[in-house]
């Protein structure tokens, strides 16, 4: 992993700053709270996001601000990668808000977890530090807090290796060992369960044997009873074909009987059929009577259908002259009161409309004498025309009678038709009934002679022979019945016997399963107590020895580095450094504050050294951050620090300092600011 730019948006002291990282060795200097830890920081936040009690939301967002945000770019193998997390001030508190991952230039957007899950998968960190609050493995290979860099040194000697077993992976044999206890427990506890259902074993085969001795009695009594059964088996099935032979013959003569009942009940039907017929038939020539009665009355002797145009031609032509006069009428009565309306107007008129002359007296009488003579001539003729119009009203009355009366007679000769019809249809019918009553006499001779012949056929002595047979019959099954309840009651108790014994069956076959579960039980148990344990005791030692073997050589050599001979470090069986000066051991509580920096530094890079070559999946080999790595430093100390930095031979080293004797060491310098609460990059 090489980190190549990080922009800060309202992150602490930093309003929008952008730093860019180049390759080798890197210096961040600025004085003591100008912000180079946040740069850090902001590296870290990008990566794995915040975490509540070492990186919170709180400590990051700038203060009176509302939003905030980190992006990170770094190349990885191949692939180049931008990360951008977002914060975002709520009601609640601050929030770390969704983000997204750029990778090749594709894009993905995802939650604060998603976006961590991606990263430890690519950097090759183990999947369980997505749950953890601290990454270990980030903190001990690539950046660890100045003030933490000396805390895992007076650490108690049990978290220290219990931190560096996690670090290393080297706890999973304790957790094989405290797994293997807790299955050995469950062993124990399941073996007493076992051996409680397992005890009553021998009773169980013993009672076994004992219900199959009865078992055995059992089907003997069965087997010699059955023969008995078959015999009333066979003497019931020869009693019964018998008596089908009988009720066949009894059925027949019933076939018998029901053609004589159907025989008489069809005569009955045929005499009933005749006294309807009879009945009808009288009915018929009464009505016969009465039909031929109505045909003698006779009706006028005139053409209907000519007498009938004619009036209708003669209707046509007085309602047209009726029409006529009537308009007629009209128009006079618009003539006189048109004249009428001239007296009116000419008596009250005083000029002329048309000349504008005075119009005088003697013209005014001379108009209204004219007009009056024409009201009555025209007042004639309306009494004339009036008078016209009452006699062609009596004309269109006459014609309309004599239309009804048409109408009537027509009606006379349609019912006239509808009788006759009537009276041939009626005379059929009585035809028909005559023939029908003469063909069901014949029928009924023929159906009593038939009946008299049946009758001859009929024997009625079997019938009681049946009823014998069947007596018979029913005894034999009492017999049968008795016997087969003595049976069935044997078979219900081996029934019962079979399913006792196959319930013991069963029992025994679970508790011998349980039995050989409880001998594999007994042999893992064998296996886990006297092999299995102490070979992971083995195994973890001598991992644990070659990790401290390694880890305690190369804390020498750093240390070795930092410090004159007379000087020296090493590390005891919990990991813990011991110190000797001239000869004697002391504890680091007892050093000066760049000694304890030292062994600090010494521990730290030996972690970082040791991490990287025993977890190849690891991405951050050739990235290293050192946050105030020279804290306490005497000036000779100051000047080995160019040796260290050779010898870490990394491909990007960030080291955070506010030594000014840095610069000389390394290849590119980022100097930081601060002015008015504000943190500024100087490249």
């Amino acid at each position: 992993m090489l980190i190549h730019a990080l922009t800060l948006e309202h992150i602490r002291s930093y309003i929008q700053e952008t730093v860019q990282f180049p390759l080798n060795a890197t210096l961040l200097l600025g004085d003591i709270g100008s912000g180079k830890t946040t740069i850090l920081l902001a590296i870290e936040f990008a990566i794995f996001g915040t975490r509540r009690t070492e990186l919170s939301a709180d400590s990051l967002l700038r203060h009176g601000t509302n939003q905030g945000s980190v992006e990170l770019t770094f190349s990885l193998g191949a692939n180049n990668i931008t990360i951008k997390r977002f914060l975002k001030r709520q009601k609640k508190g601050i929030a770390q808000e969704s983000g997204y991952i750029v990778i090749n230039d594709v894009k993905t957007e995802g939650t604060a977890l998603e976006l961590k899950s991606k990263i430890l998968s690519l950097l090759g960190y183990p999947d369980e530090l997505l749950t953890k609050s601290k990454s270990l493995m980030y903190r001990y290979t690539v950046y660890t807090p100045q003030e933490e860099m000396k805390s895992i040194l007076f650490e108690n000697s049990d978290e220290r290796l219990n931190t560096l077993r996690i670090i290393f992976n080297i706890d999973k044999y304790k957790r094989i060992k405290e797994n293997s206890q807790i299955f050995l427990k469950e062993i124990k506890t399941k073996r007493k369960v076992m051996e409680a259902r397992i005890e009553d074993l021998e009773l169980l085969k013993k009672n076994m044997q004992e219900k199959k001795q009865e078992l055995a009695v059992l089907q003997e009594q069965i087997a010699s009873q059955k023969p008995m059964l078959v015999h009333y088996q066979k003497k019931l099935k020869e009693k019964e074909q018998l008596k089908e032979t009988l009720e066949k013959q009894i059925q027949g003569y019933a076939a018998l009987k029901q053609q004589i009942i159907v025989a008489e009940t069809k005569i009955k039907h045929h005499e009933q059929q005749q006294q309807k017929n009879s009945i009808a038939l009288k009915q018929l020539l009464e009505e016969l009577e009465n039909l031929e009665e109505k045909l003698k009355q006779k009706l006028p002797d005139i053409n209907h259908v000519e007498a009938r145009q004619k009036n209708e031609l003669l209707l046509k032509q007085l309602e047209a002259q009726k029409e006529e006069v009537h308009s007629t009428l009209i128009h006079l009565k618009t003539l006189s009161q048109q004249a009428e309306q001239i007296i009116k107007k000419i008596s009250v008129l005083d000029t002329c409309p048309l000349c504008m002359q005075t119009v005088s007296e003697e013209h005014k009488h001379s108009i209204t004498a004219q007009q009056q003579d024409i009201i009555t001539n025209q007042k004639k003729i309306l009494l004339d025309a009036e008078a016209q119009l009452r006699t062609l009203a009596v004309q269109v009355d006459e014609q309309k009678r004599k239309k009804e009366l048409i109408i009537k007679l027509e009606f006379k000769l349609k019912e006239k038709e509808y009788l006759q019809k009537q009276v041939e249809e009626k005379t059929k019918t009585v035809a028909l009934l005559e023939k029908e009553s003469q063909q069901l006499s014949g029928e009924n001779m023929l159906l009593k002679k038939h009946i008299e012949e049946i009758k001859l056929l009929i024997k009625e002595e079997q019938q009681e022979e049946l009823k014998k047979l069947l007596q018979e019959i029913e005894n034999i099954r009492q017999e049968q019945k008795k016997f087969e309840i003595a049976l069935a009651s044997l078979e219900k108790e081996l029934r019962m016997k079979e399913m006792t014994v196959a319930e013991l069956q069963r029992s025994l076959e679970e508790k011998e399963k349980q039995k050989e579960k409880l001998q594999r039980l007994q042999e893992w148990q064998h296996w886990i107590e006297t092999f299995f344990a102490p070979l992971i005791d083995t195994m973890e030692k001598h991992v644990f020895v070659k990790i401290h073997g390694e880890f305690s050589d190369t804390f020498k050599e750093w240390f070795g580095m930092m410090m004159e001979e007379a000087l020296s470090v090493r590390l005891d069986e919990n990991f813990t450094p011991i110190i000797e000066q001239n000869g004697y051991e002391t504890t680091v509580e007892n050093l000066s504050g760049g000694e304890k920096t030292a062994v600090a530094l010494a521990y730290r890079l030996s972690l970082n050294r040791v991490i990287n070559d025993y977890v190849s999946t690891i991405q951050t080999k050739d990235l290293i951050i050192l946050d105030e790595p020279t804290d306490g430093f005497s000036s000779e100390q100051l000047d080995k620090m160019r040796d260290i930095l050779q010898k870490l031979n990394t491909q990007q080293t960030i080291i955070v300092s506010h030594e000014p004797k840095m610069e000389s060491y390394v290849q590119h310098i980022i100097r930081v600011m601060k002015t008015e609460h504000v943190s500024r990059v100087l490249a």
